[in-house]
């Protein structure tokens, strides 16, 4: 079918080449723009030398065609409907007169200027007013980027140059339309210059109004019918694209269309998912617009002296004209400088420009070659310069008020609505100022002269202390997402907290996530500052470090920062730790509760307030079902039992073990049987009762001789299942060996444990199944010929198994899950395994059913550890 219907296409179409450029270029594109990040150049310089190095004029692996400029103005088109949907009109109201004036003169002295080179080096009008409107553009990306990267966008300069690129970006795109419908229509006169502002008004005022007007209402009516998550967006992409057509259908440059309708979809009430998914989409298409420019690019004719004198001179008209921008804020504080330098870089916004003018004919190949190196010049030179000047302004500054007086209403006060600095304070207050602003900017906006003082001292040095810990307590319990933008503002984030910094990187590039303050927010904190309104300082901040983790980032990392006292830092790390287990337990499938477990998790955290402090962290994002949540409370309310159990706990004792131990050795005053109760492991302890502990050690006091055994059977409350205790040395394979020799037998293992004295005493207990008991004497003597046999003889029969390793489904040992075909011998087999890969079995639990196994087993290194990942994954291969 898609044969036939390409059919005809194909006479001229090469599907199979056009597929492979696509391939090349999107690879190589985003490899470009890999590389450029790690070398600190902004990605359009390496997309575009990316082009260049594909293209004809070099190894010439991608040609030029009608299908790939078609792709390319498809990514300029999404380009501009995610500029139009980032810009909010409202601000253009309220950016001050100095980033106003900055934006006129940013626009009107190089468009003059750049019309006047042209001019002078002979050529036409029409040409002229392109390399002017060319030299118009502001890319403010780049700018805000190496802001952002030194910490100064709190800083006087920034905000007047991130306020002058809103009106830069609406005057510059009226300007280019103005200018490609003049130089379409191939004259320049008064009447000619009027008609076509007059159009393009015109087309913005309709095109805005009708997209202002009936937008909010269409798209809220479609989000109430629609039933995929997605139509609301490809509605949204689908009317821009159809504003494009009609921004062309007037002689209007389509782009101009695309900027109207991502200016009018700003205001739809889901424009946050219009955002996100034209942000994907663009991140396909807009770079195969930058990789074309290098692919149309002629080296050649950028290699000729005349190209590259014009280039010079136009760079230094573009250099000066943006410079000479900053005088524009005359009367303000900021330094013109740094203000100027921040207004250079052309970037994309420019070679769109340059595109359209070679596109329309405005521009020759070698003039095209001349503004191509203009706009490489200024986007690369912008961020060294904007780093040496913020550099410079920023370098130590003599502290003078070191010695300053704490206000009695504290060093800032909300004021009107203002956040206000009181007096002059010492740099050493740096932290706790931020984290008090913080809490303010809840409900008031901060000051220029607070923002002004936090940019003066970005490089100082942080210090923290125990005040600053209890400010951060406070924002993170009264706090909101204001909050957060603000210190993100200033750079505190960065600088004290950069593993919070990663984290809230890593939200705001979750596609999936709707709503724009998510990046600042901090659910699990929220929630137990919202349901336990008596939260501790530890669980509050284990909300914190648990909130920070979950977005990939390193919490306990973050805490360390904090300068905690050494048991606070134990608490919040328990907290961790045990919500943690808790959590992977009740989400472990096929859910497995035993007493054994029960008893090793209470003795891990051993006291009622944090089990209940861990349920809290892990029910706090509601986000278990309603099965995993009756499981956690039916775990933590047995887990209390066990902690609460007068038989357990005793005054004297400090953990549930030496409570049994002490209770076990209260039964018996024979010294050799009381050091065997005293030195048992802490997690067979744990899971007997302390006269099961003395029945063990007269089975195991003395230890049996080497190639020996004692063993004695017993029934249980089944009938069919029998209780097998087995005394004997360690040897190496031990369950490997005993359980071959009860398969032997006909004896079912349903569950098995192992207990080891440092002295090489081995206890080990399986429940076995068999319909009559189990006679002593045939297991004497198959455990005897096991014991004292040289090899294990297991099945040559590969495994046909499924596993799964956890690491954190329990306190102290991993946990391993194998699903699969049953076989006789099929423990004996896993054990030896186990064995020859010095991995140490401490509990199995066998479970068959309808031929398949279903098998637990506590296992951890020779040294009791959990196990490593690569432990782990020999496991995997070996049982595979």
């Amino acid at each position: 079918m898609f044969n036939v219907l390409l059919g005809s296409a194909s006479e001229t179409l090469d599907i199979g080449r056009i597929l492979l450029d696509l391939t090349i270029i999107l690879i190589v594109a985003k490899a470009a723009a890999e590389v450029s990040e790690r070398i600190h150049v902004p990605a359009v310089i390496g997309e575009i030398f990316a082009g260049i190095l594909i293209g004809p004029s070099v190894l010439g692996l991608v040609n030029t065609g009608d299908m790939l400029f078609f792709l390319a103005e498809l990514g300029v088109i999404l380009l501009l409907i995610q500029v139009g949907l980032e810009t909010d009109i409202v601000e253009l109201k309220s950016v001050g007169r100095a980033s106003l004036l900055v934006a006129i003169i940013g626009v009107a002295l190089p468009m003059a200027l750049g019309f006047g080179v042209g001019s002078m080096l002979g050529e036409s009008v029409n040409t002229s007013l392109f390399i002017g409107a060319t030299l118009t553009a502001t890319s403010i990306g780049i700018t805000a980027r190496v802001f952002g990267d030194l910490r100064a966008l709190a800083t006087i300069e920034a905000r007047t140059v991130l306020g002058a690129a809103v009106v830069d970006d609406v005057l510059g795109l009226i300007i280019l339309t103005v200018v490609t419908r003049i130089v379409e229509q191939g004259s320049v006169g008064i009447g000619t210059i009027a008609s076509t502002i007059g159009l393009a008004v015109g087309f913005l005022a309709v095109t805005s109004t009708v997209g202002f007007t009936i937008f909010p209402q269409l798209f809220a009516r479609i989000t109430q019918v629609a039933r995929s998550t997605s139509t609301v967006s490809v509605v949204a992409i689908g009317i821009a694209l159809g504003f494009s057509v009609l921004a062309e259908k007037a002689h209007l440059a389509p782009i101009i269309g695309a900027f109207v309708a991502g200016l009018a979809l700003r205001r739809i009430t889901t424009h946050e998912r219009v955002e996100r998914d034209v942000s994907s989409l663009a991140q396909i298409f807009v770079p195969i617009f930058f990789l074309n420019i290098g692919i149309s690019t002629n080296i050649r004719a950028m290699a000729d002296a005349r190209v590259i004198g014009v280039a010079l001179l136009i760079s230094v008209v573009a250099v000066v004209s943006k410079i000479a921008a900053a005088f524009g804020a005359i009367g303000s504080r900021g330094d013109k400088w740094t203000i100027g330098f921040g207004m250079l870089p052309r970037g994309e916004v420019g070679l769109i420009f340059a595109s359209i003018g070679l596109s329309v004919g405005a521009f020759s190949e070698e003039l095209y070659g001349s503004v191509l190196v203009v706009v490489l010049i200024t986007t690369l030179i912008a961020p060294p310069l904007l780093r040496w000047r913020l550099g410079t302004q920023a370098q130590a500054i003599e502290d003078s008020t070191a010695l300053a007086m704490r206000p009695l209403e504290g060093w800032v006060t909300n004021i009107d609505g203002q956040i206000v600095l009181n007096g002059a304070p010492p740099v050493r207050s740096l932290v706790e100022i931020g984290l008090a602003s913080a809490s303010l900017a809840i409900d008031a906006q901060p000051s220029s002269q607070l923002l002004d003082w936090f940019a003066l001292h970005r490089n100082a040095t942080l210090s923290w202390d125990d005040d600053a810990t209890i400010g951060l307590l406070r924002v993170l319990r009264h706090g909101s997402a204001r909050s957060w933008r603000f210190l993100e503002t200033i750079g505190f984030v960065q600088r004290a907290l950069p593993e919070v910094s990663e984290a809230m990187a890593a939200r705001a590039s979750d596609s999936t996530e709707l709503d724009p303050t998510h990046s600042l927010q901090f659910p699990t904190v929220e929630a137990i500052c919202l349901t336990s309104h008596a939260s501790t300082d530890d669980l509050v901040l284990a909300a914190f470090a648990k909130d920070i983790s979950d977005s990939g980032a390193y919490g306990q990392g973050a805490i360390a920062r904090l300068g905690l006292d050494l048991a606070t830092s134990k608490s919040v790390l328990m907290l961790l730790e045990g919500s943690q287990l808790l959590r992977n337990i009740v989400q472990s499938e096929p859910l497995q509760i035993t007493p054994r477990l029960l008893a090793q998790i209470a003795n891990h955290l051993k006291n009622p307030l944090l089990v209940e402090q861990c349920r809290q962290l892990v029910s706090a994002r509601q986000d278990l079902s309603d099965t995993q949540n009756l499981a956690l409370i039916g775990i933590v309310a047995d887990v209390q039992e066990v902690l609460a159990h007068p038989d357990l706990v005793d005054s004297e004792s400090n953990t549930l073990v030496e409570s049994r131990l002490q209770a076990a050795l209260a039964l018996t005053t024979d010294d050799s049987i009381r050091a065997r109760i005293t030195h048992a492991p802490a997690s067979y302890a744990l899971t007997h009762s302390p006269k099961q502990m003395l029945d063990h050690a007269l089975l195991v006091e003395p230890i049996p001789p080497s190639g020996d055994a004692r063993i004695v059977v017993s029934p249980t409350p089944i009938n069919d299942q029998w209780l097998v205790n087995i005394a004997c040395r360690d040897r190496s394979a031990l369950l490997a060996r005993l359980s071959g020799a009860l398969s032997s037998l006909n004896l079912n293992v349903i569950n098995a444990e192992i207990a080891t004295w440092a002295d090489g005493a081995v206890l080990d207990i399986f429940t076995v199944q068999s319909a009559v008991e189990p006679q002593l004497r045939a297991l004497t003597d198959a455990v005897q010929q096991s014991l004292q046999s040289r090899n294990v003889k297991t099945s040559e029969s590969p495994y046909e198994l499924t596993v799964q390793l956890d690491h954190s489904a329990h306190p102290w040992h991993s946990i391993m899950r194998v699903e699969g075909e049953d076989r006789t011998g099929l423990l004996r087999d896993i054990a030896a395994t186990l064995t020859k890969l010095k991995v140490v079995i401490h509990h199995a639990q066998i479970g068959t059913d309808q031929g398949l196994v279903h098998n637990l087993f506590e296992i951890s290194d020779a040294h009791g550890r959990k196990l490593s990942e690569q432990a782990s994954n020999k496991i995997i291969r070996a049982l595979r």
